[in-house]
This record gives C-alpha cells, sequence and structure tokens, in this order.
C-alpha cells in the first residue's frame, strides 16, 4: 500500500484503546504519544496513522465511531482554596490534522543503493519510528554525525510494542544521509521477516525558524 499522508489524531485518554484497535482492525498502521493539552488541560493520546490518501475518510469515520464527546464538570475559580460550584464543560471527540507525506519508507525493504534523492531546495521533517531496543543507537549515532534529533517515547504497531519517534530537521540533500544512517542502526531493518522494523516519513517543511 503506497502511504503518501500522515494523520495525526488527538483524542481522548478513554477513546485510544478503541480508536487505535479499529484502526489496526482496517490495516491502518498507528504510533501512539501520551499527551497533554486543550484548555482544560486534560491527558489525552497523540496517533500517528501512515496511510493512502483514499482511505483518509474511511480513517475519519472510524474515528468519529470512536471517540465521543463527553460533559465533564471543573471548578471555575483559578484558586484551589475558593469553593464555587463546578461548571459543565464539554470535550472530545478528536482533533485531527491531515499533512501530504512527501515519502514513506519501510525500512526492511528499503534499498540505499536505488534510493533516488530529494530536491535539495528545501527543508524536510523526518520522523522515525524506530524500535526500542534501537532507538539509543539511532539517536547516539545520528548525533554523532551532526544531526540533532528529538526522542519521544511512543508505543505503536498491532502488538503495542514500545518504540521511539526521532524528530530529525535536515536539508532536503541530507534526506538520504539520515535514512541510511537509521537504516544502518536498525538490525531488523534488513531482516526479510522481522516483526518490527524501523517506518520513515519524509514531510515537507513550510516554514522554520528558531525562537
Amino acid at each position: 500500500m503506497k502511504i503518501d499522508t500522515l494523520l495525526i489524531a488527538i483524542v481522548q485518554s478513554q477513546d485510544a484503546d478503541a480508536a487505535t484497535h479499529a484502526l489496526n482492525q482496517a490495516h491502518m498502521g498507528v504510533t501512539r504519544i501520551s499527551s497533554l493539552g486543550g484548555f482544560l488541560e486534560i491527558g489525552n493520546v497523540t496517533l500517528l496513522v501512515g496511510l493512502a490518501r483514499e482511505d483518509v475518510d474511511r480513517a475519519l469515520a472510524i474515528l468519529a465511531a470512536e471517540c465521543h464527546a463527553r460533559i465533564v464538570f471543573v471548578n471555575a475559580s483559578p484558586q484551589a482554596t475558593l469553593f464555587i460550584a463546578p461548571v459543565e464543560a464539554q470535550v472530545g471527540g478528536a482533533t485531527v490534522f491531515i499533512l501530504p507525506v512527501e515519502r514513506a519508507l519501510q525500512l526492511r525493504e528499503w534499498n540505499p543503493a536505488t534510493d533516488t534523492p530529494t530536491d535539495a531546495s528545501d527543508i524536510k521533517l523526518i520522523l522515525g519510528i524506530i524500535p526500542d531496543q534501537y532507538a539509543a543507537t539511532t539517536l547516539s549515532t545520528l548525533t554523532r554525525a551532526g544531526y540533532r534529533a528529538t526522542r519521544i517515547s511512543t508505543v505503536g504497531g498491532f502488538w503495542r510494542r514500545g518504540n521511539a519517534t526521532l524528530l530529525v530537521g535536515v536539508p532536503a540533500s541530507a534526506v538520504p544521509a539520515v535514512i541510511t544512517l537509521m537504516h544502518q542502526s536498525c538490525p531488523s531493518a534488513n531482516a526479510a521477516h522481522a516483526e518490527a522494523g524501523a517506518v520513515v516519513f519524509v514531510l515537507h517543511v513550510e516554514r522554520f525558524e528558531r525562537i
């Protein structure tokens, strides 16, 4: 299946298991990130789903069916010592971002000898989902090579195994080198029947700033 779209869905913690299971049953790979956000700063889960553009509506329908709006009660006072009758607030169901993917690679199927470099005129964000046992080595390898990477502890796949998501921002000309380092750092990438292999998304960056 060609993956050309990355769907990022922020869902309530109560709905994350059901949503993940339903997406997996529809043969859509999911990586989970524990997150926190919203006006009420309630714990939630961010789902990363790589899929074909024609499957976006199907994924949205699954999320709509599994992610429910709820009424919660919150203290209206900013000071915990003051008692004011709680007020109702509605939260849920899912907030979804849909991003075009320039490239999506399953590293155990990737051949560096035949890889085609991307255009060197842009900045790219490489999002690599790495099995836990290779995450530290991969991060160290990238750092030694001069690439800055951010590591996020995540969970993904049908068996919900632990993994790490690495975010690496580089010029487009450096994309092949970074993918090669990831490939070399993950022995399972070369195993034809490995259960766990690194998955890489290459995303176009419209604007990059250091603040």
